[in-house]
């Protein structure tokens, strides 16, 4: 139980990084702030 609550957290950590960057990226491809 405790391996799999560290591994759904660690999928949670790597798509919120993802979605991070996808922003990032979006940004920097429409500078219009």
């Amino acid at each position: 139980m405790h391996r799999l609550s560290t591994m759904l957290f660690t999928l949670a950590v790597m798509l919120l990084f993802a979605a991070v960057v996808a922003v990032a990226c979006e940004v920097a491809a429409n500078p219009r702030l």
